[in-house]
């Protein structure tokens, strides 16, 4: 009678171990699944920031373009400041006042286009109004 219910519990022990065998087996499967989803992110993580420092490198150099190229303009705004026709100076001044509210050019790059021309009080008087409202 020992040996019967010794074979019992070892045949209940195998069904039970093959029952464990095939949720760890699932279980298993459910991490591979995990795994291959979490590489595709990895992926896509290392693709997305490749990405970004391609458009920051596009955006750096076309800020540099852009600095550039306004500091190529002081000079001919400067030379129509100086020797354009009316209307054309008034067209600059307002560009000027355009170029200084949008933070493109500072106080001191408006005063060095503007020294010794017609518009010098005109641009310096707007720079002091637009200083004071600030406060």
């Amino acid at each position: 009678m020992d040996y019967l219910k010794q074979a019992n519990e070892a045949v209940n022990k195998v069904v039970k171990s093959e029952g464990l065998y095939k949720e760890l087996e699932k279980e298993i499967k459910y991490y591979k699944a995990f795994l291959a989803i979490n590489d595709e992110k990895d992926n896509e993580i290392k693709y997305l920031k490749k990405e970004l420092e391609e458009v920051n490198t596009k955006y750096n150099s076309l800020k540099s373009f852009i600095s550039n190229l306004l500091q190529l303009l002081k000079g001919i705004f400067k030379k129509i400041l100086s020797i354009g026709t009316d209307k054309e100076k008034d067209l600059v001044s307002e560009q000027l006042k355009e170029c200084y509210d949008n933070h493109l050019y500072s106080e001191n790059d408006i005063s060095d286009i503007v020294r010794n021309t017609p518009k010098e009080i005109e641009l310096t008087n707007y720079i002091e109004e637009k200083d004071y409202d600030y406060f």
